[in-house]
């Protein structure tokens, strides 16, 4: 007798914090914001008040992974790192 088992697959969230070296405005913080929306997998992007050098991306890590997020910020020109959580 041969059993086989159907896996769905499962949405796996991540979040990764991303470091750019210098402070952005608001008009840049809402290019990456709106260019890392465009990615597909991505569930969240948000900047912390006062601090428009840490970016947090929420994303379904089966669709795209932190080196797609920190790829596409260094694609906008910005010089960035991704922090560890």
């Amino acid at each position: 007798m041969v059993t086989i088992m159907n896996f769905t697959e499962q949405s796996i969230s991540a979040n990764i914090l991303i470091h750019t070296n210098d402070a952005l405005d608001e008009s840049a913080v809402q290019h990456v914001i709106d260019k890392l929306n465009e990615l597909n997998g991505v569930i969240e992007v948000g900047f912390t008040p006062n601090k428009n050098h840490l970016l947090m991306v929420s994303y379904t890590a089966n669709a795209v992974n932190a080196s797609q997020l920190l790829t596409t910020v260094k694609k906008l020109g910005y010089k960035a790192q991704l922090v560890g959580l």
